[in-house]
């Protein structure tokens, strides 16, 4: 099984994101509370974290790219009890500037 690891909904309503860099490589093992990646949002930066456990088994976009705000960054591979299917697949970490 797998889900597709979203944008996080933020309060901004920013159309699109800028994916900033990816912070775990392709195969690597996510946790709730992972971080997976920044996003910055105007002059605001994120960090994109896993709200599920599973491995990370593609990236949808590369790291510099402009990422619509509906859009999922990534599939993660997980067995059906690891998928957070009562939440949020993704959650949004501030990054203090």
């Amino acid at each position: 099984m797998w889900y597709h690891l979203p944008v996080p909904k933020l309060d901004q309503e920013a159309k699109e994101v800028r994916l900033v860099r990816w912070l775990v490589d392709k195969g690597a093992e996510l946790h709730i509370g992972t971080r997976v990646a920044t996003i910055e949002v105007g002059s605001q930066s994120f960090y994109v974290l896993a709200n599920g456990d599973g491995f990370l088994r593609e990236k949808m976009f590369p790291a510099g790219a402009s990422v619509p705000s509906s859009s999922p960054l990534a599939t993660v591979n997980a067995d059906g009890e690891s998928i957070p299917y009562d939440r949020p697949y993704s959650l949004a970490e501030m990054i203090e500037s």
